[in-house]
């Protein structure tokens, strides 16, 4: 992430005025939050998800940031609750999580996120993006280019399989053509988090041939 600076006009004291919600179970992940953010905004905390969407609907905050992993459910399914409301520029959401990888994070941006992270979180680099995102909230660039999948081919007796590892996703058939399609449709869907391809979502196939057959006794 580029560090670029505050606009001119945004001081200190405009962005104490600010109040984050932060979303997280971990009592020891908000304590911390509170240590390094609070001198920001006034933070609130949440521990569950229906506490997180009672608060949304009920108070007004400048920045949420979510857990991913909820005791109560997904984080990312408040989303398209806080999107049907406000736009990303009126209520910009970071994503946190410790297994974060960039299928999630598109899941998520599609979802409504601005920005995700991965977990434990790097202070100095994350309150420099709170600033940020306090101050003119912005979509993470980087996850809007899409995703880019690999996979691998082969035949076995006669049997067309496939594999994709970043979705460790394995399938097979005798209609290559129909197990190519079959697995492009699968990782559209698997960034989208819906059923409906998106086209933002890039397939890029490498193709490694393999066809095994039974060695000879020796």
């Amino acid at each position: 992430m580029d560090n670029l600076p505050l606009p001119a006009d945004v001081t200190a004291d405009a962005l104490k005025l600010k109040r984050i919600l932060y979303i997280e179970d971990s009592k020891t992940s908000q304590w911390v939050l509170k240590q390094k953010l609070g001198k920001l905004a006034a933070i609130t905390i949440a521990d569950s998800l229906a506490e997180g969407r009672k608060l949304t609907s009920a108070q007004s905050f400048d920045l949420i940031i979510i857990d991913w992993s909820l005791p109560d459910g997904k984080g990312t399914e408040l989303l398209p609750e806080i999107r049907a409301k406000h736009s990303s520029q009126q209520l910009p959401v970071i994503v946190v999580s410790a297994s974060l990888d960039r299928i999630m994070s598109m899941q998520a941006l599609q979802m409504g996120a601005n920005d995700c992270h991965l977990k434990p979180i790097p202070w100095a680099e994350f309150t420099r993006i709170v600033e940020r995102m306090l101050a003119e909230p912005y979509v993470n660039p980087a996850l809007k280019s899409g995703a880019v999948f690999t996979w691998v081919e082969g035949l076995v007796d006669g049997q067309f399989w496939l594999y994709c590892p970043e979705a460790d996703l394995f399938l097979r058939g005798s209609d290559a053509g129909k197990v190519r399609r079959d697995v492009t449709q699968k990782l559209q869907d698997l960034v989208a988090g819906t059923t409906k391809p998106i086209p933002s979502c890039e397939v890029s196939v490498s193709l490694h041939f393999v066809s095994l057959a039974p060695q000879p006794d020796v």
